[in-house]
C-alpha cells in the first residue's frame, strides 16, 4: 500500500523485477523526455513479503518548473496477477499439445520459420527431422486408446531427453513428431537420429508401460542443402520419412541429394 512505500523514485524501482527494469524506465524516461503522452507498463513489481505480482502502472506527469523539467508524476498501479496468469495459461494451452505436454505443431512451424530466418543471416545450416512409431496402432486396438495415450506421453518424454537445449522437438499429430535443430550438419543429424531411436529402445517397454517395444521411422532433411524455406523444407522431410516407413520401418532416411540411408 501508499504507507508501505517512501515517497522517492527508488522505493519503486529498486522493487521491480529484473528482468522487466530496462524496459519499464526506459518507456517512463520517453514520457518525461516528452517523447510519449502517457507512461502506460506491464511489469513485475515486489511487494512487501518478497513475492511479485504482474502490475499494469499507468500515469503522467503532473508537474514540471519553469525550466520545463518534469518534478512529479501522478499515476496508478493495478494488480493484474490473475488476468496474467489466465493468459499465461492460454498461451500455453495454444502453443502446447495437452497430451504429451510438448510444443504442438502450430509452435513447431513458427519455430521452424523463424530459425530458417535466423541461419539465413547468420550463414548456418538447420536440420529437420521427423519421427513416426512404426504400427502404433496396434498398441490403441491392443490396449485401448488410454493405453495409447499413456505411451505417447512416454515416447515425448523419452525423446526430449535426449535432445539439446537449444532444438525443438514438437508433435506433429497422432504418433508423428518433429525436431528443428538450429545450426546442425547432416552427420550431426544423423547422430541425432541415432541417439533418438536409442533412447526408444532405452524405454520401460514391458517393465512398465506394458507393451510391446516400439520402433520409429524418422526422415532428415538439411536446410540450405535439401531446401530453402521451411514448407518445403517440411515436404522434403516427410518424403525422406515416407522412404524410411516404406524400406521396412525402424531406420533413417535422409532427403534425396543425402548420404547412404542408415
Amino acid at each position: 500500500g501508499p504507507d508501505e512505500m517512501a515517497p522517492h523514485l527508488e522505493t519503486w524501482t529498486s522493487n521491480i523485477h529484473p528482468d522487466d527494469s530496462a524496459q519499464v524506465l526506459r518507456i517512463l524516461h520517453d514520457h518525461l523526455e516528452g517523447r510519449r503522452n502517457r507512461y502506460v507498463a506491464e511489469y513485475r513489481l515486489r511487494n512487501r513479503n518478497g513475492h511479485y505480482l504482474w502490475v499494469r502502472d499507468s500515469g503522467r506527469v503532473s508537474h514540471r518548473d519553469a525550466a520545463g523539467q518534469p518534478t512529479r508524476v501522478v499515476g496508478m498501479v493495478h494488480d493484474i496477477t490473475e488476468q496474467k496468469m489466465l493468459q499465461f495459461k492460454l498461451e500455453d494451452l495454444a502453443a502446447n499439445d495437452t497430451l504429451t505436454g510438448l510444443p504442438n505443431r502450430r509452435r513447431g512451424q513458427e519455430f521452424l520459420d523463424s530459425q530458417i530466418a535466423l541461419c539465413t543471416r547468420l550463414g548456418l545450416t538447420l536440420g529437420l527431422c521427423f519421427i513416426d512409431l512404426d504400427f502404433f496402432k496396434a498398441v490403441n486396438d491392443e490396449h485401448g486408446h488410454l493405453k495409447g495415450d499413456e505411451v505417447l506421453h512416454a515416447v515425448a518424454q523419452a525423446l526430449a531427453a535426449a535432445t539439446r537445449r537449444s532444438d525443438l522437438l514438437f508433435r506433429w499429430g497422432g504418433e508423428e513428431f518433429a525436431l528443428v535443430c538450429p545450426g546442425a550438419s547432416l552427420e550431426e543429424m544423423q547422430h541425432v537420429a541415432d541417439k533418438l531411436r536409442q533412447a526408444l529402445r532405452a524405454m520401460p517397454w514391458q517393465t512398465s508401460l506394458h507393451v510391446q517395444p516400439l520402433t520409429a521411422s524418422m526422415g532428415i532433411a538439411l536446410f540450405p542443402l535439401h531446401a530453402r524455406e521451411g514448407r518445403a523444407l517440411l515436404d522434403q522431410a516427410d518424403s525422406a520419412l515416407f522412404r524410411a516407413k516404406a524400406a521396412q520401418r525402424d531406420r533413417v532416411e535422409v532427403a534425396d541429394d543425402g548420404p547412404p540411408a542408415l
